[in-house]
Order: structure tokens, then C-alpha cells, then sequence
């Protein structure tokens, strides 16, 4: 699947196929950080997406998927890449900075998550939300509670999954809550789903 992806990413005529193909090819940086994927193998992974992000004239959807497959990678570049990203103008790479920092499981971005929970684009909230449960940023939980008031399906969704991350007894706190309102409306996916935050929570007190 690897060596199927590789030129997908990189000589495909379509932006959103490359854009795919260099998102797909995270997974496999992803697993040999964890030591369950040649090293060597995903080295290729890895050269593929840092030519695609570096090269400026490349479609933005192609760099935004190659930050997020490369933010798997412990590559010392990775940290100027997010922050490149995160200054730039468009809010798309922004987004996917956001997404990045998330995977660096890194508490050098909390100001920067904090910050754009209160974003006006609803993308880069959404990242926002992503990064804080990635990191298990228990200072974002005050601001999550504030988010998921009136918030659009998806945007509840990913919050309840970050309280869940972040596994404080706030997060716990505004879970139960959360429970409760979705059993007043019958929603059973919410309660499922809250269900399954609740108990990832749990597992902070193991």
C-alpha cells in the first residue's frame, strides 16, 4: 500500500488525490514511531511529504495533508514547519498546523490551541478542540464548556471525544452534564458517545 501511495502523492494530476495519497502516508510515519513499521520504509513516507509541503508552488490542500502526515514523525524540523504554518495567511494551513500541533502531544502549543478555541472560523475551533485533546490540555476544559453551547453537531462531537482525552474531573464534570442534556433530547449517538469519553476519562484515575 505504501509503495501504491508514494506516487499517488506525488506525480498524480489531481490536488485532491495527492492531497489523499500524502494524508494516507502519516499512518505509516505514524506506526514505525510506535516501532510497528520499517523505519526505512517510512523514511520514504516522510521525504515524500516534507518535498510536498517545502514546495510553495504545490496545491495548499497537498501541503496542509503533507504538515499533518509529517507532524507524526519526531523529525527536529516538524516544530518550524508548525510554526511557519501557523503564521501563514491562509486559514487553511493555519487549520492544519492546528492539527499538527495535536500529534506533537506537545504542551509548547497550549498557549497557541487556547487561543484559537475562540477563533471565528469554525475550522480552526474545530482543530482547536482536536489539538487540546490530543495534548490533554486541562486549561482548554472552561473554554470547551463555553463551545458546546449551541454548537453545530460536529463541532459537539469532537468536544466531547477531547473532554474524554483530557480525562480531568472538570472534563468529567462537563461530561455528566453533557449526559444528562442528551438524555432529555433521547439522543442515543450522543449518549454513546459521551459513554465512551466518560470512560476514557476514567482511565486517568487508573
Amino acid at each position: 500500500m505504501l509503495n501504491r501511495l508514494l506516487p499517488m502523492a506525488t506525480i498524480d494530476s489531481s490536488p485532491t488525490v495527492r492531497a489523499a495519497a500524502v494524508g494516507a502516508l502519516g499512518r505509516f510515519i505514524l506506526q514505525a514511531e510506535l516501532g510497528k513499521f520499517s523505519p526505512m520504509q517510512a523514511r520514504q513516507a516522510e521525504r515524500v511529504a516534507l518535498k510536498l509541503y517545502n514546495n510553495r508552488n504545490e496545491d495548499v490542500r497537498v501541503r496542509c495533508r503533507a504538515l499533518e502526515a509529517i507532524a507524526n514523525s519526531s523529525r527536529a524540523e516538524v516544530i518550524g514547519m508548525i510554526e511557519e504554518s501557523y503564521r501563514d495567511g491562509d486559514s487553511r494551513l493555519r487549520a492544519a498546523a492546528l492539527y499538527a500541533m495535536g500529534k506533537t502531544c506537545d504542551e509548547r502549543w497550549a498557549d497557541a490551541v487556547l487561543h484559537e478555541l475562540s477563533s471565528d472560523d469554525p475550522a480552526i475551533r474545530f482543530e482547536a478542540l482536536r489539538a487540546a485533546g490530543e495534548i490533554g490540555l486541562e486549561e482548554a476544559v472552561p473554554l470547551i464548556g463555553k463551545l458546546v453551547i449551541d454548537a453545530d453537531r460536529q463541532t459537539l462531537e469532537m468536544a466531547i471525544w477531547s473532554l474524554g482525552e483530557i480525562g480531568s474531573g472538570e472534563s468529567r464534570r462537563v461530561l455528566e452534564e453533557l449526559f444528562k442534556y442528551a438524555e432529555e433530547i433521547e439522543d442515543d449517538s450522543l449518549i454513546e458517545q459521551i459513554e465512551d469519553a466518560l470512560a476514557s476519562a476514567s482511565l486517568f484515575d487508573l
